[in-house]
C-alpha cells in the first residue's frame, strides 16, 4: 500500500500525555483525499463542542508494518508536525498511536473506509 487516499476513520482517543490530555473521550474523524491532504473534523469532545474544529494539511505515507499504516501529518491546531501509526485489527476497528516527538495520544478507531489499494489483494 502507498497511497492514502481513501482512508476514513474516527479515533476516540483513550490516553494521552499531560499536554494532550484534551484528546482524551474527544471524538474526531480523519479523511485522507485525493490531492494528498488530510482532514480532521471534530465529532464530539469533553467540553461539548462538536464539529466546529476543522483541522486540514498534507499527509505523507512513510512505510505498512505488517498491519500498521504509518504517516506524517500537520493537519493539526498548530501544523506542526506529528507521526501516527495506525494499527489495523481488521478492515473496521484499530488502534491509533500519535506523537509529536514530546506528547501523544493513543485512540481506539472505528474505520469507515480503506485506501483504495487495500481492496485489490
Amino acid at each position: 500500500m502507498h497511497s492514502l487516499i481513501g482512508l476514513r476513520y474516527i479515533a476516540t482517543g483513550c490516553a494521552a500525555s499531560p499536554g494532550w490530555q484534551h484528546l482524551v473521550h474527544s471524538v474526531r474523524r480523519r479523511t485522507f483525499d485525493d490531492d494528498g491532504s488530510s482532514t480532521i473534523s471534530e465529532l464530539a469532545s469533553p467540553t461539548g463542542s462538536h464539529g466546529d474544529a476543522l483541522y486540514t494539511g498534507d499527509a505523507a505515507f512513510i512505510a505498512a508494518q505488517g498491519d500498521s499504516l504509518i504517516f506524517r501529518t500537520n493537519d493539526t491546531p498548530e501544523g506542526g508536525l506529528i507521526t501516527v501509526v495506525l494499527t489495523l485489527s481488521s478492515d473496521k476497528v484499530g488502534e491509533l498511536f500519535a506523537t509529536d516527538g514530546l506528547e501523544w495520544v493513543r485512540s481506539v478507531v472505528a474505520i469507515e473506509s480503506l485506501p483504495e489499494e487495500a481492496h485489490r489483494h
